[in-house]
């Protein structure tokens, strides 16, 4: 698979304010097959959005009373937003939405109210702390599609069977009793600031589905923006070496076996 990544750098920084991934058909079949993988992986679906959330969503930040409770919303959500359509398949009130949030949580707490309900126990928008109303139609959607995504999201005999695989891959490789500790969470929370962007970006794609590749035949394939505990800020993201230019962009090609 090829696909072409544009990142635009914040102001006298090396912190990533955009990261533009250029569309192309080899890149929506691979969108696709992730979506997929969520109604038949159990530790890319449903369970594995409600461990982060007990993992990286604790106090203040916690979005469900229960790991039953997040379960139960998240089974009651369609897989793709119909409003958002197929210019946005990771958007709208979706769990393909709650799954690209669940990447983030380990980075920054504050997508942890992304995976929570669409509205608090009041009736209001389940915000967060900069006012923004994610995973939800009403703001995600606007400008979109009206037709459900037109990427095929019925997943073919050999992508059940590399789920498969990869969801016994995970049983044997970590614990997956239930409890949090030696579950497949990334190792990491945070990035070398020496980095080039293209170690960057690949170190993105390899922590968040590790090993995922060697069983969808590298079919599958998803990002983070990613930040750093110490540095929450508005607009912070993966560390490069760039911080001379007010403006900085750099293309980057990054490759897989199809």
């Amino acid at each position: 698979m090829d696909f072409e990544l544009t990142a635009t750098f914040n102001p006298c920084s090396s912190l990533i304010a955009h990261l533009h991934v250029a569309y192309s058909p080899s890149f929506a079949r691979n969108i696709a097959a992730l979506i997929v993988s969520i109604d038949h992986s159990k530790y890319l679906g449903n369970y594995d959005t409600c461990m982060f959330h007990e993992r990286y969503c604790p106090g203040r930040h916690k979005q469900y009373a229960n790991f039953s409770e997040c379960i139960k919303y998240l089974d009651s959500l369609p897989l793709v937003s119909k409003k958002c359509g197929d210019t946005r398949p990771f958007a709208g009130n979706s769990r393909s939405c709650k799954m690209k949030h669940k990447l983030m949580t380990a980075y920054d707490t504050t997508h942890c109210v992304h995976l929570g309900p669409l509205h608090t126990a009041n009736g209001t928008p389940n915000t967060d702390h900069l006012d923004r109303w994610i995973c939800s139609d009403e703001k995600d959607c606007v400008g979109s599609s009206d037709d459900i995504h037109k990427i095929a999201m019925e997943a073919s005999q050999e992508m059940v069977a590399a789920l498969g695989q990869y969801d016994r891959w995970v049983e044997a490789t970590y614990k997956t009793d239930g409890t949090l500790q030696g579950y497949k969470f990334p190792v990491a929370n945070t990035f070398n600031t020496q980095s080039a962007l293209n170690s960057t970006l690949q170190a993105m794609t390899v922590n968040i589905l590790v090993g995922l590749a060697c069983f969808a035949g590298g079919a599958l394939l998803t990002f983070a923006m990613c930040r750093r505990p110490a540095e929450l800020q508005e607009g912070g993201g993966a560390y490069t070496e760039l911080t001379s230019k007010q403006t900085a962009k750099t293309t980057a090609q990054v490759k897989s076996e199809p």
